[in-house]
């Protein structure tokens, strides 16, 4: 599917340009998050440029935009993988991690393990 800031033509348009477009389109989703067309449009040009071996750094540039404004506006929060995978260690597994790390063997550097 051609997207209407990057022709389908085998010419891949200037840095510039398509930046200006990608910084339109961000503006247009982050008015309205609801309306996630626009998102859609930036990843199906990402995947073209993948697929073209085009310059992707304009795009990838664009999504780390989103994305941060998306968490610093409070409307997405980074996942906590932490809290997530907090398994209690067995004896033979804290055991094991002390004798293959013993650099961390000292009290003052262990964390509860």
């Amino acid at each position: 599917m051609s997207l209407p800031f990057a022709p389908s033509s085998a010419q891949i348009p200037s840095g510039k340009a398509v930046s200006k477009q990608l910084k339109k389109k961000a503006a247009e989703f982050l008015a309205c998050t609801r309306a996630t067309s626009t998102l859609v449009e930036i990843l199906e040009y990402f995947k073209e440029c993948l697929a073209r071996k085009a310059p992707i750094t304009p795009c990838l540039l664009t999504l780390e935009y989103l994305f941060t404004e998306l968490i610093r506006r409070g409307d997405i929060r980074p996942a906590d993988t932490g809290a997530q995978n907090n398994v209690p260690l067995g004896k033979d597994q804290r055991r094991s991690i002390r004798l293959s790390h013993p650099e961390t063997g000292r009290r003052s550097d262990v964390i509860a393990l």
